[in-house]
């Protein structure tokens, strides 16, 4: 069984760096709606069993268990790293064989890109590193098994991935996905997302708040 994970943080803390363009409200706003469009995305990718979300978030639970999606609920998140290893313990034990890592703020996330990811990986033990934008950062992780090795998160978390499988013998590939590489953490992540149409409910929403308007008007922001 494949499950994708989705790891997501007590909303009222979420998308501080967000702080100069986005008041608290739309944060919040901006961190639900992102969630949304990951979940939407990755509920019909084939090659995907289930989707998990594992989250301390009353509302995000009310949210996932609407999605169809198996719910973790923590009482409190200590680090994403835990909370993500925590899962993968959890769903490995419910029958995961792998376990795709997915971050909450990707909303580009691209259902044939996923299903690209599902279909090179190699035979376990292995991990699937998707970069980020800036390629330090790991904006996804196919891990088979679940616990292959464990998670890194932040500045720097690909190398980091790569060391832990080296030093594990756990083979690994490099695959860049353009849907995937766009994480919404700065606000220069924002105005990126922000400045190409896409169908998604994030860019309406962002649209509705005037976020590039805002942003031209306070270039100091």
């Amino acid at each position: 069984m494949r499950v994708a994970l989705v790891p997501v943080k007590e909303l009222r803390r979420a998308k501080r760096r967000l702080a100069p363009l986005l008041s608290p409200e739309e944060r919040w706003a901006l961190s639900l709606v992102m969630l949304q469009d990951t979940l939407a995305a990755l509920s019909n990718v084939e090659g995907l069993n289930r989707l998990a979300v594992v989250t301390s978030d009353q509302t995000v639970v009310e949210l996932a268990r609407k999605a169809g999606a198996i719910v973790i609920q923590e009482d409190e998140q200590r680090s994403e790293r835990h909370s993500v290893d925590q899962a993968a313990d959890i769903l490995k034990a419910r029958g995961a064989r792998s376990l795709l890592v997915i971050p909450a703020d990707a909303p580009f996330c691209s259902g044939g890109e996923v299903r690209c990811l599902l279909e090179k990986a190699a035979a376990e033990p292995s991990i699937t590193l998707v970069p980020s934008r800036d390629g330090k950062g790991t904006n996804a992780i196919l891990k088979s098994p679940p616990d292959v090795i464990p998670s890194r998160f932040g500045y720097d978390s690909l190398r980091a991935h790569i060391a832990e499988a080296r030093k594990r013998g756990v083979s690994y590939e490099i695959l860049e996905l353009p849907s995937l590489s766009l994480d919404i953490d700065e606000v220069e992540d924002l105005l990126l997302f922000a400045q190409e149409a896409s169908e998604t409910e994030t860019y309406r929403v962002l649209v509705g708040m005037g976020v590039l308007e805002r942003r031209h008007a306070s270039p100091s922001a």
